[in-house]
């Protein structure tokens, strides 16, 4: 019998965007174990991304609570912090325990290995890559997760 500290839990998130792209969303990946969250998410050089929760290039940790949205309106509200958000909507979650995909993605994200995305040094909001295009990268890492994007994801089809 597996107790608490075992599991662990992945769940993509995502958020509408911004006036006037209401009709995209943005996603982000939340891990949770021991009762410690950590979201990771692709942004672009905004007020949102700061610098000191850059893990490299355009990947971040921890730069919004794991389960906020983003702003509503991203001009005033990003610069000051403030403002009213978009609700997140769950696109997808596993929990297991030592050994499971749910650990295996936890571990890919803990020890580094994410820090391998092809395009981690660029970033186009609208065709890709994006932080849907890095979400569907982590996913397409352990495809027996099963875990799928919105098709709002723009950016989860990007090939260079």
């Amino acid at each position: 019998m597996e107790t608490d500290n075992n599991i662990y839990t992945v769940t993509i998130l995502s958020s509408k965007l911004f006036f006037p792209l209401w009709f995209v969303v943005h996603t982000h990946i939340v891990l949770e174990h021991n009762g410690v969250f950590s979201r990771y998410e692709v942004l672009g050089r905004t007020p949102l991304a700061r610098p000191e929760k850059a893990v490299e290039g355009f990947l971040y940790k921890n730069v919004l609570p794991p389960e906020a949205g983003l702003f509503i309106i991203c001009a005033t509200s990003a610069t000051s912090g403030i403002g009213p958000r978009w609700k997140t909507n769950k696109s997808g979650n596993i929990v297991g325990g030592e050994n499971s995909v749910a650990h295996k993605i936890y571990k890919f994200f803990e020890e580094g290995t994410v820090t391998s995305y092809p395009y981690i040094h660029t970033y186009n909001m609208f065709n890709g890559p994006n932080s849907n295009t890095f979400t569907k990268w982590v996913i397409d890492q352990f495809p027996e997760s099963n875990l799928k994007l919105p098709l709002s994801a723009w950016g989860k089809k990007y090939k260079n």
